[in-house]
């Protein structure tokens, strides 16, 4: 068994952008090209808040940069990295969420580990239980995940 790896989807980084740095110690953090590029898009909404939610995520990716690929070392003690690999899938209405619950299941294929899907949409996590993965709602009490 390897670390716990996090697998966070778009509506949980809109919910928490702060999202990667409530997530303590020996863990791995993975946000899916399909969550960046979704939140991308949403630079463009009409709602503040969610343009604000959206650039704070996307100004944290920007900050960590290179380490991306290899993981950046968290003050958490968590490692945050992106990720471009996913199983395909044709579950869910989204291409961009059947990306995200793709790559967790790749990732859970690769290290045998704990994955957790992060994520406030009920039809990704029941989809990711189907595939037996953990899934959660980004709920905090304190620093941990519900």
């Amino acid at each position: 068994m390897g670390k716990r790896i996090y697998v966070l989807d778009t509506s949980a980084l809109l919910a928490y952008p702060d999202l990667m740095f409530r997530l303590e110690g020996d863990c791995e953090i993975v946000i899916p090209r399909a969550a960046v590029r979704e939140l991308d898009g949403l630079k463009r909404s009409k709602h503040l808040m969610i343009v604000n939610a959206a650039e704070t995520v996307l100004n944290t990716l920007h900050f960590y940069g290179g380490q991306l690929n290899t993981g950046a070392e968290l003050l958490t003690g968590a490692t945050l990295r992106t990720c471009t690999e996913y199983e395909p899938l044709d579950d869910l209405a989204s291409e961009a969420d059947n990306e995200i619950v793709g790559a967790a299941i790749r990732l859970h294929g690769e290290t045998g580990g704990e994955v957790i899907v992060l994520s406030t949409d009920i039809n990704m996590r029941n989809v990711a239980r189907v595939y037996g993965l953990t899934a959660k709602l980004p709920y905090f009490e304190g620093n941990m995940a519900a």
